[in-house]
């Protein structure tokens, strides 16, 4: 249960905070530890994506998280977006945002349908832990990649200089959970595409290091599902504690898509652990060998994969 955590909001110009109920870590003697089940990228609501989602559930509550974080990348049609957020719920907080592929508008109301107790980081951007404060920037910086057109979900230099002057006073360490990631630099960086470029949001970049974030949480390119650095750049093996990272989780989507490895995914997600000061993950990959193979057979027969 997050007992006891403040849920900071902007209401009539001010700030509120309330307190937020739910999730199921296990509440003997973790302290201020935190644990998260993140996804993105779910795409349409196809059935076997649905099915991908039914055993992340199975895989976040057998980890015993104490919230499941959604970072965008939705259906974009309505019905669509409401089944695979209805899918998430269990006993944990909820924490969702908009991606490439909803307005805001739209994703709200897909949200407040699917689970009324869910937490809105396109409303609620700052959530306070007793040793951290988790970061909603919602949205995408590129609008003419946005599928909902001018109705879409995206974020400028004065939204995070707005964001900047409200986190002032928060707990650090802070964590950043966006859909896009950020500008990059090398092959290992959270936003390398297919074409060894990086293609992440050098305003965003910079912004962490205004922000004092340490740690942050990403979608999007889903090619470098598992990459994760250090705010320096320098890779992060899973399970090994870290004192900064940045994590790409992948898209969670069953149709098969490329990795810049070679090989082929049929969905993946991580479970994010923060202690304190520290951090560190562990990614969940979907499908067998045998089942990710045939899959990737049809996909090239039809010319599907990647993003």
């Amino acid at each position: 249960m997050l007992g006891g955590v403040e849920l900071v909001t902007r209401s009539a110009g001010r700030l509120e905070a309330r307190e937020l109920r739910g999730g199921a870590g296990d509440g003997r003697g973790r302290g201020a530890r935190l644990r998260l089940g993140v996804l993105s990228d779910t795409r349409e609501a196809l059935p076997q994506t649905l099915t991908n989602v039914a055993r992340l559930v199975a895989r976040f509550r057998a980890a015993r998280v104490d919230a499941v974080v959604m970072l965008g990348g939705l259906d974009s049609s309505f019905v669509g977006a409401v089944r695979l957020l209805r899918a998430l719920r269990g006993p944990w907080a909820l924490l969702a945002l908009a991606g490439d592929r909803s307005s805001a508008e739209g994703f709200q109301a897909a949200l407040r349908h699917a689970d009324p107790a869910a937490i809105d980081l396109t409303r609620t951007q700052i959530v306070a832990w007793p040793t951290l404060t988790l970061v909603g920037v919602p949205g995408y910086h590129l609008p003419h990649h946005n599928l909902a057109g001018p109705q879409g979900c995206g974020y400028d230099a004065a939204d995070l200089t707005l964001l900047t002057a409200r986190l002032r006073g928060t707990a650090l360490p802070r964590l950043l959970l966006a859909h896009g990631p950020p500008r990059g630099q090398g092959p290992h960086a959270v936003d390398r595409a297919s074409g060894e470029v990086n293609v992440g949001d050098p305003l965003l970049r910079r912004w962490i290091d205004e922000a004092q974030v340490r740690f942050g949480v990403f979608g999007h390119v889903h090619e470098a599902a598992g990459q994760a650095t250090r705010l320096d750049g320098s890779p992060v093996a899973p399970g090994l504690w870290s004192d900064s990272l940045l994590l790409q989780v992948g898209s969670s989507e069953a149709v098969p898509h490329q990795q810049r490895t070679g090989d082929w995914s049929t969905g993946t997600a991580a479970v994010l652990e923060l202690d304190g000061s520290r951090a560190r993950y562990t990614m969940i990959t979907l499908g067998s060998d045998a089942t990710v193979a045939r899959a990737a057979s049809a996909a090239s027969s039809h010319g599907l994969g990647g993003f």
